[in-house]
């Protein structure tokens, strides 16, 4: 049975999710853009997002050899970050609806990393929003924004998605850590449970005289070496057969 974290699954996992809000958002974009009169620069909101394909299938290639999967997890949300900021630079900063992807990008980081790395992350996230936001109110770079919004109120923005993404990052990290917790636990379990299947096992096997055990249906499913001495067939030969045949 695996872990629940197994981190490379949950790389996989990541990488396969990645690709299929790509294509969404890309549909979806693309499709506002087109029945709407929105300032999106689609050329280069298309380029955006074949960049973040290409990432996401170097990462594919990189988990099939490189086993440094705590470093996987970090390059991949390092890059996730950048690439979202980008996306939500292109969609218009302070309009866009794409802000969204940060939170899940610090989620996903409170699960492949440690607890601190969700605050970093959240962290990083508040810098690398704020920054598109006050270099497109001062013209630092060309802003797809339809709307202009005051100073303060700017900022007011800027800060009211601190405190959530730093929200999500504590209760993120408080629910991974119980999951982690759980997993350990049944670990434990699985282990305690697999040693008393062997001392059952030695006991079964140490009984001089011929033991079988059925199903329900009459089916063996355990037979001991004198059992098997006895019969003279092989366990391989006994288990599953009827035992009105013996």
């Amino acid at each position: 049975m695996h872990s629940m974290f197994n981190e490379r699954l949950w790389l996989a996992w990541l990488v396969k999710a990645r690709i299929i809000i790509l294509t969404f958002l890309l549909g979806i974009e693309l499709a506002i853009a087109r029945l709407t009169l929105s300032p999106l620069p689609v050329r280069l909101f298309i380029t955006s997002i074949l960049l973040w394909y290409a990432f996401a299938l170097f990462y594919v290639v990189l988990l099939s050899f490189w086993e440094e999967h705590r470093i996987q997890s970090l390059l991949q949300v390092l890059t996730d970050l950048a690439l979202v900021t980008l996306v939500v630079y292109i969609t218009g900063g302070v309009d866009s609806s794409l802000n969204f992807l940060y939170p899940l990008i610090i989620i996903v980081s409170s699960i492949l990393l440690p607890r601190s790395w969700s605050y970093l992350t959240a962290a990083l996230a508040f810098i690398l929003y704020g920054t598109v936001l006050e270099l497109t109110y001062f013209g630092i770079v060309p802003s797809y924004s339809t709307t202009h919004p005051e100073l303060g109120a700017l900022q007011a923005i800027i800060f009211v998605n601190l405190f959530a993404y730093l929200a999500v990052a504590y209760l993120a990290g408080l629910l991974a850590a119980k999951l982690r917790q759980v997993d350990v636990k049944l670990k434990h379990t699985r282990g305690a449970l697999q040693n008393l299947q062997a001392v059952h096992e030695n006991i079964i096997q140490s009984i001089s005289g011929g033991l079988i055990t059925t199903g329900l249906d009459g089916h063996i499913t355990l037979v001991n070496t004198a059992g098997q001495k006895l019969l003279e067939y092989s366990e391989d030969d006994l288990l599953g057969q009827p035992v009105h045949r013996l």
